[in-house]
């Protein structure tokens, strides 16, 4: 571990279990999914779906809105974000000057 890396190494082993889990539904929506497995009716749906989301969320894939609640919800599969100071323009700006430069990224 370097100061590059500090705070970025993962907290467990990765394992494509809950993925294999997950692709099965990836045709259907999250809508469509509450709808027809957990057999919630509309109102229910659409109540739920204004809760932590705004209307439409529902109507994209059930594997979408896990991983984004995944990525943004909270909780305990909450991914840890960072920001960059002076934007996200600072990393394309460093990858280009390292990309130019004759040092070794790994140095």
């Amino acid at each position: 571990m370097n100061a590059r890396t500090k705070g970025l190494e993962p907290s467990a082993q990765p394992t494509n279990a809950g993925w294999r889990k997950l692709m099965p539904f990836d045709d259907s929506s999250t809508r469509g999914q509450m709808s027809q497995c957990l057999k919630y009716d509309r109102s229910a749906i659409n109540w739920m779906e204004t809760m932590p989301y705004l209307s439409g969320w529902y109507d994209q894939s059930l594997v979408e809105t896990v991983l984004d609640d995944m990525a943004f919800g909270g909780g305990p599969t909450a991914m840890v974000w960072f920001y960059l100071d002076g934007g996200s323009r600072k990393l394309s700006d460093k990858t280009e000057d390292q990309i130019n430069s004759e040092e070794d990224p790994t140095d």
